[in-house]
Formats: C-alpha cells, structure tokens, sequence
C-alpha cells in the first residue's frame, strides 16, 4: 500500500535533508510568532505600574516585578531622580513618569507613607490609583 503522508514523524524522516532543514526553519518561525502573541496578550492584559521610590526597597522591587509577565514597569520615580541616573538606575522625574500610561503607582519606600501619598494627590495623582503593598500589584 501506498502510503499517504498521515504521520507526520514519518513524514519528516522521508524528508530529503534540505526539506527538513526547511520544515524546521518554518516551525522555529511559528514558535516564534507564538511566543510573542503570548507575550504581547501577557502585555496587554499586565498591570502597568509606576514605581515611586529607588532606595534599597524600591530596587528590590524593581527588580521583583521586572520578572514578572503580569506587571509592566512604565516608570521608575525617585525624587532625588539625577543622582540615582548619575548612579546608573533607570529612574525619571515624577512630573516625566505622569505624563505616561499608567494603572497604580506603587509607593515603594519604608517611611512617610501619608506624606508622599499627600504628596502625589497635590501633584494630581488619584488616590485610588496609589498602593503601598507588593500584594496590590502581584
């Protein structure tokens, strides 16, 4: 009996070596496609997040949602912003960060929590969209 190409494992290994070569090409291109729709649709659908603060905690949280597919960073806030780009963090300034599109701006220091929440609503930051724990954003 002839046979009619059904099993594609078959298929492959009857496939002169060029035509393997040129099936494996075409699927490494289809895996790749794939995995950036993944990663767009995770984009999409992540919270995107201002941090505000760059000291000891705010690096470590940085660095903690930078690994995340859920979470986009749209910017890194510190106050003292040009000392810490002089110290080669990729921070900006506030009035910068706020002209970006942005879901919550996660508070990512240790003390004066009321005041830099006081801080960011003068500065026209809706108190809603402002959190202070990691458990807001993950």
């Amino acid at each position: 009996e002839d046979y009619k190409g059904v099993n594609i494992d078959y298929s492959i290994l009857r496939a002169s070596k060029a035509d393997r070569e040129y099936i494996s090409q075409k699927l490494d291109e289809r895996k790749k496609v794939y995995t950036e729709y993944l990663v767009k649709e995770a984009t999409s659908k992540s919270k995107k997040i201002i941090i505000y603060g760059a000291g000891k905690k705010g690096t470590r949280d940085f660095n903690i949602l930078m690994n995340r597919a859920d979470v986009q960073i749209v910017a890194w806030v510190d106050v003292d912003w040009e000392n810490k780009i002089k110290a080669g963090l990729p921070v900006i300034s506030l009035k910068e960060a706020l002209k970006k599109n942005y879901d919550y701006m996660y508070i990512s220091i240790v003390s004066d929590m009321v005041i830099i929440k006081n801080y960011l609503a003068e500065c026209g930051v809706d108190k809603t969209r402002v959190i202070f724990s990691l458990d807001d954003v993950i």
